[in-house]
């Protein structure tokens, strides 16, 4: 199995097994290893042969062909030695002659060798697991100091998966006693304590209030109310203003009012760390103005995959911070993922699909030295000093396209309010939002964000006055229609109401126009 090759079905990140065949002849002795292996791969040959028969076993004297299939995909990483290693010791004993211990046909084996024969461990346990669980593995064979964290993953991440008995191994002489005693052995990963859905939406909400988010510094109720629609409906949004007005605390206050994410996406999220070489990714992932496009999208070369900063944001939250300074490249970039929420590498190796369905949270300024325009003289304003002509060039970075794909595009003039009656606290906001969005996901399947165009007209189908209403209401695309009534749908739930209304959709619209004004 390499777990370095993947498939995208259905949004779905989907790790696919490697098999191993082997065939033996009675011809000049000589062991090859086909199937577009890599130079890991290929020089494994001379570890295998070293650490069996430093096990005591008797390596085949005969041609020897280990086939890895599919033959078409590049094989690279050491783990596959354990897999290959027990598939030459079986056939070394089906042509001795001897009849090798009751065993499964289906032996998933993950591990690299010593040439002592000790088995090493080697990264990846969750895609490993996942790869296992999709190849219909009947024994899983690991390294003997991987055997915990692979238990813990499979609790973690695969809850639900009655997984076949897990094997550890310290050497390779214990494979055939591993083998004897598969049948008999039973690990069955724990599985988490469930709550039903109105417990796990309550206990949400009050661990999220007792948490030390919830002592954010307060921020004016208009951001607040801002921040609930694009919380509650995962939308994509940029805060433009001044510096001083509080736009890097509304990005905090956004991570905070965040959900826990699904066990898929939590999947999905490790096989693209695991991938990229590091254990696990957080869910947010901030960005600076120094960005290159390339670091974004990520790389496809030589059959080497490096997800980028779009696919490691998958699930999460992509923060763009001072977005007008970014290199124009890397903000074109955003075009394909804040509409497909994928990423499409094409390279001259082929096309490669990634998941990146993040919710975009950016802020900027308004000109070069980030001041006030319109500020009157006081000590605790910074004027802006560049010339109209300055302004609008710097404004002009910012593409129609882009601005078009972004749900909401907003001016803040005052983040932090003086006047205690129009601040907003976290225990104020974080119910609401919460109530909203499990009303929402129940209702949609999925936040009204998240809603592909074609889920929207059939919503529309269903509440013909929802779509007249709409109807009556001018739209410079369907972009923007369905923009507008994404954020409608997220509008009529914090409001309690079961679909939008005139007023609610008029809202709703005048947002949008504000971003088409940015």
């Amino acid at each position: 199995m390499n777990p370095e090759v993947f498939t995208l079905l259905n949004g779905r990140v989907l790790p696919r097994c490697q098999e191993i065949e082997i065939a033996s002849s009675l011809q000049i002795p000589v062991f090859q290893i086909i199937g577009l292996p890599g130079p890991e791969v290929a020089e494994a040959k001379d570890r295998i042969r070293a650490a069996i028969e430093a096990s005591g076993f008797e390596f085949p004297r005969r041609k020897i062909i280990v086939n890895l299939s599919p033959a078409s995909v590049r094989k690279e990483g050491t783990g596959l030695d354990l897999a290959m290693a027990i598939a030459l010791y079986l056939e070394g004993e089906r042509i001795a002659g001897r009849s090798p211990p009751s065993v499964s046909n289906r032996i998933f084996a993950w591990g690299e060798l010593g040439l002592d024969g000790r088995v090493k461990p080697v990264r990846s346990p969750a895609r490993a697991l996942a790869a296992a669980v999709t190849g219909r593995a009947e024994l899983i064979l690991v390294a003997k100091s991987d055997e915990a964290r692979f238990l813990e993953t499979a609790r973690t991440l695969f809850p639900e998966v009655k997984f076949p008995p897990l094997v550890g191994l310290d050497h390779f002489r214990e494979l055939p006693q591993a083998l004897a005693e598969s049948r008999s052995a039973e690990h069955d990963p724990p599985r988490p304590e469930t709550t039903t859905d109105s417990d796990s939406d309550t206990d949400s909400v009050s661990e999220s209030l007792s948490s030390p988010r919830s002592h954010l510094l307060p921020i004016a109720r208009t951001t607040a109310e801002l921040l609930q629609i694009a919380a509650a409906g995962a939308h994509h949004f940029l805060l433009l203003g001044p510096k001083g007005v509080g736009k890097s605390l509304a990005l905090e206050w956004f991570l905070a009012l965040q959900p826990a994410p699904d066990p898929e996406t939590i999947r999905t999220r490790r096989y693209l760390a695991e991938i990229s070489g590091r254990d696990e990714e957080a869910p947010v992932r901030r960005i600076g103005t120094q960005v290159k496009a390339a670091a974004l999208q990520g790389s496809f070369a030589g059959g080497a995959l490096r997800p980028g900063e779009f696919s490691l944001a998958h699930g999460g939250v992509l923060l763009a911070d001072e977005f007008p300074e970014w290199s124009r490249d890397a903000r074109e970039a955003l075009r394909e993922p804040l509409e497909r929420r994928r990423v499409s590498l094409t390279r001259v190796d082929g096309v490669l699909e990634l998941p990146a369905d993040f919710v975009f949270a950016g802020n900027g300024n308004l000109c070069p030295c980030g001041g006030q325009s319109t500020a009157p003289d006081s000590p605790t304003t910074t004027p802006c000093r560049c010339l109209p002509t300055e302004r609008a060039r710097y404004l002009a970075r910012l593409s129609g396209p882009i601005l078009d794909r972004l749900d909401l595009v907003v001016e803040l003039r005052s983040g932090i309010a003086n006047d205690p009656a129009r601040r907003a606290t976290y225990s104020d906001i974080a119910p609401p939002v919460a109530r909203a969005r499990r009303r929402l996901v129940l209702r949609y399947g999925l936040p009204p964000g998240k809603l592909p165009p074609e889920r929207l007209e059939e919503i529309l189908d269903g509440a013909p006055g929802l779509r007249e209403r709409l109807d009556a209401i001018p739209f410079r695309s369907f972009r923007d229609r369905h923009k507008t009534l994404r954020i409608a749908l997220t509008l009529a739930a914090l409001r309690d109401r079961e679909e939008p209304d005139l007023d609610i959709l008029r809202e709703a619209r005048a947002l949008r126009i504000e971003a088409g004004r940015a």
